[in-house]
């Protein structure tokens, strides 16, 4: 689709500068879509025209001659959707047959010399007839529902408030307690109201706010909404009264749902408090050009990583046993990270928008955005930690309520000092600034001696043939951790040398159409299935295709299915059950209606 701008700049007559947003906020990196307009003209509010040029250094940047006599100058973009790059998919327009949705920083260019919030701007929008749209915005009075024009507002707010529309948007309160404000829920589908059809979504949901208040003592927002859209692709971006959450439709059995699903809307709900009100001081800038400091993302995304998934298990949106089942993952995949003996998690944050792809090869020798992942472990043992110290008196809430909440520290800008600060007085007896120098800024062997203090152990253990949800859980890294071989639907995509895979003679570029003759198209979980059949059969047989050959080749092995769980240590206090409790009154999981 094609989304046509017209955009009124404030200018007097000569050269005026202005830019397309570069560095928007939510995506860690410079990924502005610039290479998606269309057109760019520039002409008097008389319709003078008003010739450009491109900066020769910077394409984000354009050089506008204002004509004498002007006091503005009127810009008209054309803006090409549906074709995100790697960084900008939260921040892009994304459109289907019945709904779309718009980002405003793709159809805006500012001026260089002011402050985001310093630019007032007035906005509209035209929708297709009949349509209806969801947002954080304040409509004028009596603007139709398809062409509505909103409250004057700044840059930087309406950037932060994207709108989502469509032929039919399905909407629910999810949060409407008295003194507390509004919470939302927008969704946009062919069906909406099929697409969330099972109700433990809803009842889920429902829970979230009221989780988040307890976590954070309260909120920054007047109102809130997620803005939902099912049956594209997955996406997610945090803002400060709305998130932006896309993935396939699950909704129809709630059952199916994997963990990412269940934690896409919390995680960018607590980004509400974490990254948007508060955030590092280096992630502070004034407008959408300079360059930021990224060293702060292990708290930004770690912290929001390891408090969306809690918030998740104590909504209900999560069993717990899926929660454990990941963090055992994540434990193994790290402690078995070649990357991480050269590169700190301060490098990927460094590095953050040169590893937002996956590499296609010898990802875990060059490490991806783990901030994430490692970020969430850190701040789990950092809970873990507070709980020791203060004799379960604390805990990692006490810091989001000080430190992140309404009630606590002022300001959005916080630096790493500051924080070490209040994790000293919840936690005085533990050395945090070497802590973080040891885990954040070093590299080695992961130190998943925190698990046993959560009265736990990682065991890999092998899994049964008929073993469903194990078998469901074998994804292509679990199958590279144990065989040496990662491979995608039948496609081969790494083969680690010195491993049973290599033996066999399989290299990247192959294509195996069946293990122990049962093909991949007749059942997804075929591979699994040999792997958990090895021990009995010693050997798994790959029919493979190369180079126009069909051939047959067995890889030896007969570990068995060996996925990593957690395991309760006997006689241990389960401090992951204090931890993932609910803090707002219900208790237990959502139950099959």
């Amino acid at each position: 689709g094609l989304i046509h701008a017209r955009v009124v700049v404030p200018a007097q007559p000569g050269e005026l500068a202005l830019r397309f947003p570069h560095w928007v906020p939510g995506v860690h990196s410079p990924g502005g879509p610039v290479g998606n307009l269309g057109w760019f003209s520039a002409h008097s509010p008389d319709g003078t025209d008003a010739p450009w040029r491109r900066d020769g250094r910077d394409p984000w940047r354009f050089l506008v001659t204002v004509p004498p006599g002007a006091d503005a100058i009127v810009i008209r973009l054309t803006y090409i959707a549906d074709q995100p790059n790697a960084s900008s998919r939260g921040v892009d327009v994304a459109t289907s047959a019945g709904n779309a949705l718009i980002n405003w920083n793709c159809c805006l260019v500012l001026r260089e010399d002011t402050a985001v919030d310093a630019q007032a701007i007035d906005a509209a929008v035209r929708l297709p007839d009949g349509w209806n749209w969801a947002a954080t915005l304040t409509p004028l009075p009596d603007t139709p529902t398809d062409a509505p024009r909103f409250a004057r507002m700044t840059v930087g707010d309406l950037v932060d408030r994207p709108l989502l529309a469509g032929q039919a948007i399905s909407r629910w309160r999810l949060h409407a307690t008295e003194g507390e404000p509004p919470v939302d829920l927008a969704v946009a589908a062919t069906d909406p109201t099929e697409a969330l059809r099972d109700e433990r979504w809803l009842v889920g949901l429902r829970r979230l706010p009221a989780e988040a208040m307890a976590m954070f003592g309260g909120a920054f927002y007047d109102r809130y909404c997620f803005l939902l859209v099912l049956g594209g692709d997955h996406a997610g971006l945090e803002h400060g009264t709305c998130s932006y959450n896309a993935m396939t439709s699950v909704g129809g059995d709630f059952d199916d749902a994997t963990a990412w699903h269940r934690e896409l809307m919390p995680h960018e709900y607590v980004h509400s408090w974490v990254g948007k009100h508060r955030r590092p001081a280096g992630m502070c800038l004034p407008d959408y050009h300079s360059v930021p400091e990224l060293d702060g993302l292990w708290i930004y995304e770690g912290l929001t990583e390891h408090l969306g998934g809690v918030l998740a298990v104590r909504a209900g949106l999560m069993p717990v046993e899926m929660w454990r089942d990941q963090l055992a993952d994540r434990v193994h995949k790290l402690s078995r990270m070649r990357g991480r003996h050269w590169r700190s998690i301060r490098d990927t944050c460094r590095c953050a928008y040169l590893l937002r792809e996956p590499s296609p090869h010898h990802d875990d020798l060059r490490r991806g955005q783990d901030f994430y992942t490692e970020g969430a472990l850190f701040w789990l043992a950092a809970d873990l930690a507070i709980r020791q110290s203060s004799g379960g008196e604390r805990s990692l809430d006490d810091l989001c309520r000080a430190f992140f909440g309404p009630g606590g520290a002022s300001g959005m800008a916080f630096t790493e000092p500051e924080l070490i600060a209040e994790l000293t007085r919840l936690a005085p007896d533990v050395a945090w600034a070497e802590r973080i120098r040891a885990w954040i800024d070093g590299a080695g062997e992961l130190d998943a001696a925190f698990v046993g203090s959560a009265g736990w152990q990682v065991d890999d253990g092998a899994a049964p043939a008929d073993d469903l949800a194990a078998l469901d859980r074998c994804d292509p890294m679990a199958v590279r951790d144990l065989i040496g071989l990662e491979v995608y639907d039948g496609y081969v995509q790494t083969v680690r040398p010195g491993t049973p895979a290599a033996a066999a003679g399989l290299a990247a570029g192959d294509f195996i159409h069946a293990f122990n003759d049962i093909a991949n198209r007749d059942d997804p979980l075929a591979l699994a299935r040999a792997l958990a059949e090895s021990p009995q059969r010693h050997f798994i047989a790959c029919q493979v295709y190369r180079h126009e050959k069909w051939w047959t080749t067995p890889i030896l092995y007969r570990g068995g299915l060996r996925l990593s769980r957690l395991v309760a240590l006997p006689g241990a206090t389960d401090q992951l059950a204090a931890i993932l409790a609910p803090r707002a009154g219900v208790v237990g999981p959502i139950a099959v209606p």
